[in-house]
C-alpha cells in the first residue's frame, strides 16, 4: 500500500484511472502545476508541491521539483536511521511512489521544432525525480511507463509490491533517462556531424513487437524502433489483412521499401530471400509489376511485392494469380481490397509515404560481434552533369545507367 506519492507527467494516458484506487486506499498524491490541474478536473485530491516546498513554481515552471523537500523525500534510505531522523525533524515526508513521464522531446523533433522551442521540450526536473527514486527503489516504486499502471495496481490489490519488482521498475527508468538524453545529444549534435562520421553511434532501441520466432523458429525475436522516426519506418505500416509478420518479412520487406522508394517513376520490386528477383520501372505501375514479375517468375513464388503507387483493380487480379508472402504499397483501392481479400494468408500492408524518393538515412549500421561497421548510407542516383563518359550517350542509356 502506497502511502505518498509524487506525480507528474507530461501525458495523462490513463492517469485518472491507475490513480483513483490508489487514493481510495489512502494514499496521498503531490502533484505539480499542469497534472494537478488535470487531476483535480477528475475529481482526484492533490497537494501543489508548492505548498510541500513553501516556494512558488517559477521560470515558467522551469523550477518546482528541485528543491531539498522534494528531495529528500526521495533519497531517504530506509536502512540508515538518520536519514528518517532528519526528515522528520526538517517537517519532510518520505515517498513511496513516483509517476514521471518526461517532456515529448522525440515527438518535438519529429514536428519539426527549432532552437528555443525545441530546448523548452528538454525536461529537466523529471529525470532528477526518476533518477533519485530509481536509485531509492529499495523503498520506493517508480513508474515512467503508462504501460506499467495495470501491474502495479494489480500488485497493489495483491500485497505483491517487493524489492525485485521495484528494481526492475528502476532499470527501466534508468534506461529511458538513458535513451531520452541520447536523443537530445543526437539532435543538437546533428548540425556539427553532417558529412562526418560520429565519435560515438549509440543504438537505443525499443521493443515495439513480439514476433513469434527470429530467422529459425529456435530463435527469439521483436521488432525494435528507434527513438528517431523516419516516414519510411516499417513501424507505421497499416496491415489490411493476412497473417502476422514474421522476421523474415520484414528483413525482406525492408530491403523492398528501400528499393523501390528510390525511383521517382512507378517502380516495382519483387524479394525473396533479402535479394531482388526482378525490380522494373515504367510509366503505369501494372506495367511495373508485370515487368518485374517476368524478370524470374520462378524465383518470384513466394516472395515479396512492393509498389510506390497505389493498388488499382487490374493489378490486384494479376497480383491473386501468384502465390505471395505479402504486397507492400502506398495505398490499395477499396475495389482491389476486396478481389486480394480471397488470399486469406496474404499479407496486405500499406505505408503512405512509400511513393516519395527515399530520404537518405544518416548511418548504414552492420552490427558485429563486439562492435558495428558504419557508413554513410546509400541513396538515390540521378543523373547530373558530374556524370562522364568518354563517348556521347543517348538518354536511354543514361537511364539504364540509373537505373543499374
Amino acid at each position: 500500500m502506497f502511502k505518498r506519492a509524487l506525480v507528474s507527467t507530461s501525458s495523462k494516458t490513463h492517469l485518472v484511472d491507475f490513480l483513483k484506487p490508489l487514493v481510495e486506499l489512502g494514499c496521498e498524491i503531490v502533484s505539480t502545476g499542469g497534472t494537478s490541474k488535470f487531476l483535480r478536473e477528475n475529481n482526484i485530491k492533490v497537494t501543489e508541491v508548492s505548498d510541500v516546498t513553501g516556494f512558488p513554481e517559477m521560470m515558467d515552471g522551469r523550477v518546482r521539483t528541485l528543491h531539498p523537500k522534494i528531495h529528500m523525500g526521495l533519497l531517504a534510505r530506509s536502512f540508515v536511521p538518520e536519514d528518517f531522523e532528519l526528515l522528520k525533524s526538517h517537517g519532510v515526508k518520505p515517498f513511496d511512489l513516483v509517476v514521471v513521464n518526461l517532456y515529448p522531446f522525440a515527438e518535438a523533433v519529429t514536428k519539426g521544432l527549432k532552437d528555443r522551442d525545441l530546448i523548452e521540450q528538454i525536461d529537466i526536473g523529471g529525470p532528477s525525480l526518476l533518477r533519485a527514486a530509481a536509485k531509492s527503489f529499495e523503498r520506493i516504486s517508480v513508474v515512467c511507463d503508462s504501460s506499467d499502471y495495470k501491474e502495479v495496481l494489480s500488485r497493489v490489490k495483491e500485497n505483491r509490491i517487493d524489492f525485485d519488482f521495484n528494481k526492475k521498475l528502476a532499470a527501466k527508468v534508468f534506461l529511458h533517462c538513458s535513451q531520452y538524453d541520447s536523443l537530445i545529444a543526437k539532435t543538437l549534435i546533428h548540425d556539427f556531424t553532417l558529412g562526418e562520421l560520429p565519435e560515438v553511434v549509440e543504438l537505443n532501441l525499443e521493443n515495439k513487437m513480439a514476433l513469434r520466432y527470429g530467422e529459425n523458429p529456435h530463435q527469439k525475436a521483436g521488432f525494435y524502433r528507434g527513438g528517431k522516426d523516419h516516414p519510411l519506418s516499417l513501424h507505421h505500416i497499416e496491415q489490411h489483412q493476412g497473417k502476422e509478420l514474421s522476421f523474415n518479412n520484414l528483413l525482406d520487406l525492408e530491403a523492398a521499401v528501400a528499393m523501390v522508394s528510390e525511383f521517382r517513376e512507378a517502380a516495382c520490386a519483387i524479394i525473396k530471400h533479402n535479394s531482388p528477383c526482378g525490380v522494373a520501372e515504367a510509366e503505369n505501375i501494372n506495367l511495373a509489376y508485370d515487368r518485374a514479375y517476368e524478370s524470374d517468375s520462378v524465383s518470384a513464388f513466394g516472395g515479396i511485392v512492393a509498389l510506390n503507387r497505389p493498388v488499382n483493380r487490374n493489378l490486384a487480379q494479376s497480383l491473386v494469380t501468384s502465390f505471395l508472402e505479402c504486397v507492400i504499397a502506398p495505398k490499395f483501392e477499396k475495389d482491389a481490397l476486396e478481389i486480394l481479400s480471397v488470399k486469406k494468408n496474404l499479407r496486405i500492408l500499406s505505408l503512405k509515404n512509400l511513393d516519395r524518393v527515399s530520404e537518405i538515412q544518416p548511418l548504414d549500421i552492420k552490427v558485429l560481434k563486439g562492435g558495428a561497421l558504419v557508413q554513410e548510407a546509400d541513396g538515390p542516383i540521378f543523373w547530373d552533369d558530374a556524370w562522364k563518359s568518354k563517348e556521347k550517350m543517348s538518354d536511354g542509356i543514361k537511364q539504364d545507367l540509373v537505373f543499374a
